[in-house]
């Protein structure tokens, strides 16, 4: 890696955390629960725009996480938007949360989005796992007749 280039970074461990930092700013981190599960991926908004969040991955998958299983899903849009479907779908009756110490702090973050967009990582990460688990975004596969 070239001196000067985004992938020019220093990784530091600390605390369940993986930083990865160059010599201005922290370019993103992981963090990981003790089990080992990825708990969060954040990549600095600089360096999204610059693609880095993809090369950020790379390096997860080839120097951090070999043998792991784990897919990264690239957002598109605003969150407000992407927050939309997973929003109609609470609206409607339609998600069921399970019961937690963390639950109050999870409604009370989506209850206050957007306006209270400071903290809106929980409101995207679950804006997101609904949209991949219910396979919204996904190019739509060809009805198939079957004739008998």
């Amino acid at each position: 890696m070239q001196a000067g280039t985004p992938l020019s970074y220093q990784l530091e461990v600390d605390d369940g955390t993986i930083w990865f930092k160059n010599q201005n700013t922290t370019i993103g981190y992981c963090r990981y629960a003790s089990n080992g599960d990825i708990e969060y991926i954040y990549v600095h908004p600089m360096y999204r725009l610059m693609g880095f969040g993809k090369a950020l991955v790379d390096q997860f998958a080839r120097y951090v996480l070999p043998g792991y299983d784990f897919t990264a899903i690239r957002s598109t849009g605003d969150k407000v938007t992407r927050a939309r479907p997973f929003a109609a779908a609470m609206a409607n009756g339609n998600v069921r949360v399970v019961r937690g110490i963390w639950l109050s702090d999870w409604m009370d973050e989506l209850a206050s989005f957007p306006e209270a967009s400071d903290h809106d990582d929980q409101v995207d990460s679950a804006a997101g796992a609904f949209a991949h688990l219910t396979g919204l975004g996904l190019p739509q596969r060809k009805k198939v007749s079957i004739v008998v």
